[in-house]
């Protein structure tokens, strides 16, 4: 489907995390769900304990699955945040057809704005004395992720509405 083109359908979607518990992915596709969010991370809690089995599930079901980070700004440094995220969303890569998420926590600090630091590693890059550093592929891949993230994250506040767990 074309960009310029309508949406003529409504497309559903879900956003799950450990406290939901062991999903059936099998009945989730037959539902009607096309792709899902999956929380991977968070700043307070760490990697969610069945981010690999919901990721795994969702993909085999059928679905489009993405992750996402919580971020509660002022537990660790946003690079540090960014970092945490970006290694499993590097793992899980090979499942993942949706953009790294990123959700600030309403009752906290809005997420803070990831230009400075893009903007460190854009001058590294064009400074021909770091012309060896540019040019490693761990550097690069880390400078493709601060440009994705920084154009995926905003530093207003932003809701995910969450349903509660099924009982």
């Amino acid at each position: 489907m074309s960009m310029h083109q309508p949406v003529s359908e409504v497309v559903h979607g879900l956003d799950v995390w450990e406290g939901y518990g062991p999903i059936d992915w099998a009945a989730v596709a037959r539902s009607g769900v096309r792709f899902v969010y999956v929380r991977g991370t968070s700043a307070e809690a760490g990697v969610d304990r069945r981010v690999r089995e919901n990721v795994r599930g969702a993909h085999a079901a059928g679905l489009d699955v993405g992750i996402y980070h919580v971020t509660w700004c002022g537990r660790r440094s946003p690079a540090a945040e960014a970092a945490h995220a970006l290694a499993l969303w590097r793992e899980l890569r090979e499942f993942l057809a949706l953009p790294l998420a990123w959700v600030s926590d309403t009752s906290r600090e809005p997420l803070p704005d990831l230009t400075p630091y893009l903007q460190r590693y854009e001058r590294v890059a064009q400074d021909p004395s770091f012309q060896t550093l540019a040019e490693q592929p761990a550097f690069r891949q880390v400078l493709a992720d601060l440009r994705n993230l920084s154009q995926t994250a905003t530093p207003a506040r932003s809701t995910l509405p969450l349903p509660p767990p099924p009982r």
